[in-house]
This record gives structure tokens, C-alpha cells and sequence, in this order.
């Protein structure tokens, strides 16, 4: 499909060929109208009139018909660069809107993702002091267990020497 400026060009072309061609026309008609007319009523020669006539008249109408419609072409050509030139602008402030939004978007994640690393980190701290206190009241029930077996076994070695130590001094005065 061509575009205005070509099919403009076209119609230009197309209108100096028929310029030339009534032009040509033109020449012949003035050389036939210098030719003297005789009238015939008072037998004096006299010069025929000076007219434009149809083909004349024809031509300036498609003169001013071109004139116009390279106007309107040309205006029209401004109404679509304005109309483009609107269109671009509001495209322009549309992606700022939304540049605007997926930034304000990207930062509300951001600090959300922040806030839960936070929420997990004090989770995770909380668990493990959880533990902690867990293992430390495990290592003191194990220590107490220890000492508690250490002492009923002691006590039962003691027992064990006592008995032994009173036998051998049982013995020891029999003998």
C-alpha cells in the first residue's frame, strides 16, 4: 500500500502531464485566435476575444483541486503526527504508571521477604534456646543420675567394706 507522500507525488506527476497537455493545447488555440476574423456584418476584420475557454477552465479547476488536496493531505499529516505525538505521550505516561507500580510492587516483597527472614531468624533463635535449655536440663538430670548412682554405689561399697571389715575383725579376735 503506498503512502501519502508517494501517492502525493503521483498526483503531482499526473498533474504536469495534463498542465503540459493543455498547455500544448492552449498554444495551438492562441496561434487559431490570432488568426483575424472577418465579421461579417461590417466586413471588419477584427480580433476574436481572448478567452480561457473549457479546457482552460478545466485546467485551473484541477489546479485548485490539487492545491486543495495537497492540503488536505498535508493537514492530515499533521493530524496524524499530533495523533501519534498523543498516542506516544500517553504510552509514555502509562509505562511510568506502571514503572511506578512494579517498583512500589518490588519494594513492598522486598520488605515482606525481610520481615519473614526476621520472623524465622527470631523463630529459629527461639527454638534453639528452646533446646538448649532442653539439653541443659537433660545434661543436669544425666549429671544428677551420675552423682546419684555414684554415691548409692559408694554407699553400697562402704557397706560392702564395712561388712568385710567387721568379719575380718571378728576373726581377727578368734584367732
Amino acid at each position: 500500500m503506498a503512502t501519502r507522500q508517494q501517492r502525493e507525488e503521483r498526483a503531482e506527476a499526473a498533474v504536469r502531464i495534463a498542465a503540459a497537455d493543455l498547455r500544448d493545447v492552449n498554444r495551438g488555440r492562441e496561434y487559431e485566435e490570432g488568426v483575424y476574423m472577418v465579421d461579417t456584418t461590417t466586413d471588419q476584420p477584427q480580433k476574436q476575444q481572448e478567452r480561457p475557454g473549457v479546457i482552460g477552465s478545466v485546467l485551473r479547476a484541477v489546479t485548485g483541486t490539487i492545491g486543495h488536496a495537497k492540503d488536505a493531505v498535508v493537514g492530515k499529516s499533521y493530524e496524524a503526527a499530533e495523533t501519534t505525538k498523543e498516542g506516544a505521550q500517553t504510552a509514555a505516561e502509562k509505562a511510568k504508571e506502571y514503572k511506578d507500580y512494579t517498583t512500589e510492587k518490588g519494594r513492598k516483597t522486598t520488605n515482606k521477604a525481610g520481615q519473614k527472614v526476621e520472623e524465622y531468624e527470631d523463630y529459629a533463635a527461639e527454638k534453639a534456646k528452646g533446646k538448649v535449655g532442653e539439653y541443659e536440663d537433660k545434661a543436669k538430670e544425666t549429671t544428677n543420675y551420675a552423682a546419684q548412682k555414684a554415691k548409692e554405689t559408694k554407699d553400697k561399697t562402704m557397706e560392702k567394706a564395712g561388712r568385710v571389715y567387721r568379719l575380718y575383725c571378728r576373726e581377727g579376735k578368734r584367732s
